[in-house]
């Protein structure tokens, strides 16, 4: 949900239209879209973090669009020489030539500043205030930052000399009308935040495996509405990415119900007569080697066939094996790929954050005639990111975003995901599916068989029975119904005991 003041709140389009007029984009895609458009012209914003966290790549960030826009700016740093800001900038391929850079030199103008008898806060700190009023009076840039305001509190040393600081600094900025970025790399201070209307907070945390995980968060931004929580984001090579966290009510909408063919009638009845109602998630679940992502890979020839669009995200596979094992069984999924109607991406959930992967999901399935997304596997998912909280609803929230859409997914997990308790408390499978497909190998006429069964299905009726799937050169085929007269005791034991127990409570 997003927060939203008083003084933002309603007014229809032409306000929002008045709305967008006074903001300051960062030209940050994603810092944007939380932002809703940008920065509140003409304030101060307080962005804080600690050491690491993205703070001077966002500033840099923010700076650089306003050259861009022909806006003047300036960059006034108080810890890092001209020569280090460059530097930083090279590493991401910027020139900072449009900008005009200041680096303040404690003293270097004024030999007053050799004095002993005062105390720091009381000559010193002044001193640095009115260099920097003084030089942002001269150049009179409609944005700024200041770099850091944690060199300011290192001067005052008590907190009485630094709220005073701050309140002539403040007044001194509303005064010229710029929209100033405040970099403040001592995030404990509360000044700062009592005193400034925006406070933009940047965090990072190392978990035991993978990379740093970055996020960002809107603390207050007063008259103006944003996306509170938490947000994701990154540091790559050419800047900071920002993926704002989906929340599905946000786009809710009404679509007639349909359903899509799996491409085998027999399955099709199954599930009610015509295949898979569009936007509901479908777990596939079974054992390993029962043919999940196989009969996956054939709902989506059977809609490659039928000109519509799929993703599909393999977590545990490579590309390659899952296109040898399509071509041996007669599933033209490379042609598919080939045609633009497929597109199966290698991804490695240790490198991303829940966040990530949910932006890239959601932004391409927005793409013209995209109707079907697999995730393959939830498994994978899980275990790759063993530190993360709050999967399930990460996971509930790109799903429902994806309905919204009237994007049907098809989730392939393990057996072990309903019966392992610690899973249970992390992934609750009927939670998140609307329709459940149990896949399981029994013994029938002493052999074994792979065999699917409709466990549930919300919209509406299903089959109860079980049916032999075969795999052959030819594509995949169903049989007849199983009955538990045809399955020997080995077969009732492993096919009904282990697929079957703990699935009471899902039904």
């Amino acid at each position: 949900m997003t927060h939203r003041t008083q003084e933002a709140a309603g007014g229809g389009a032409s306000s929002m239209t008045a709305a967008a007029a006074e903001v300051t984009p960062t030209d940050i895609e994603g810092f944007d879209a939380v932002l809703n458009g940008g920065l509140p012209r003409g304030r101060l914003h307080l962005l804080q973090g600690e050491i690491g966290a993205g703070k001077t790549t966002l500033a840099l960030q923010f700076a650089l669009a306003g050259a861009r826009r022909g806006e003047a700016t300036l960059y006034v740093s108080l810890a890092e020489t001209q020569n280090e800001i460059r530097g930083i900038a090279r590493s991401h391929g910027w020139s900072l030539d449009p900008i005009s850079i200041w680096h303040y030199e404690q003293g270097a103008d004024d030999q007053r500043a050799m004095q002993t008898v005062l105390p720091a806060a009381e000559f010193e700190l002044p001193a640095a205030i009115s260099a920097v009023l003084d030089k942002v009076e001269s150049n009179r840039p409609t944005r700024l930052v200041i770099d850091s305001l944690s060199e300011l509190q290192m001067l005052a040393g008590e907190s009485r000399w630094y709220r005073r600081g701050l309140m002539r600094l403040r007044a001194g900025l509303e005064a010229l009308g710029c929209t100033a970025l405040l970099v403040d790399t001592n995030d404990t201070s509360q000044e700062a935040e009592s005193y400034l209307g925006s406070v933009i907070r940047l965090d990072s945390k190392t978990p035991d495996y993978g990379p740093t995980r970055r996020r960002m968060q809107i603390i207050k931004m007063r008259g103006h509405d944003f996306a509170t929580g938490y947000h994701d984001m990154r540091i790559k090579t050419g800047g900071i990415e920002v993926y704002r966290r989906l929340v599905a009510a946000e786009q809710r909408r009404h679509f007639e119900p349909r359903t899509l063919s799996t491409g085998m009638v027999q399955l099709d009845d199954m599930l009610g007569g015509s295949g898979l109602d569009v936007g509901t998630a479908v777990l596939f679940l079974g054992p390993t080697g029962t043919g999940k992502s196989t009969t996956a890979l054939q709902c989506v020839s059977a809609a490659a066939a039928r000109g519509e669009r799929s993703l599909v995200y393999i977590f545990d596979e490579r590309t390659q094996t899952v296109f040898q094992r399509a071509a041996g069984l007669g599933i033209p999924l490379a042609k598919y790929v080939d045609a633009g109607l497929v597109s199966v991406r290698q991804i490695d959930p240790a490198e991303l954050t829940p966040g990530e992967f949910a932006e890239q999901v959601s932004r391409e399935a927005r793409g013209d005639g995209v109707g079907l997304v697999v995730l393959d596997s939830l498994n994978a998912y899980l275990y790759a990111m063993p530190s993360e909280r709050f999967l399930t609803v990460h996971l509930h929230e790109l799903l429902a975003h994806l309905s919204q859409q009237s994007v049907t997914s098809i989730l392939i997990g393990a057996q072990r995901l309903l019966n392992d308790s610690k899973q249970a408390g992390r992934l609750d499978v009927s939670y998140l599916a609307d329709t459940v497909l149990l896949f399981r190998t029994i013994r029938v006429g002493g052999e074994h068989a792979k065999t699917v069964t409709v466990h549930k299905r919300r919209a509406g009726n299903h089959q109860t029975g079980t049916r032999e799937i075969c795999f052959t050169h030819g594509g995949l085929s169903m049989g007849e119904i199983v009955t538990i007269g045809q399955m020997d005791v080995e077969g009732m034991a492993l096919g009904i005991s282990e697929g079957v127990r703990g699935l009471d409570d899902e039904a």
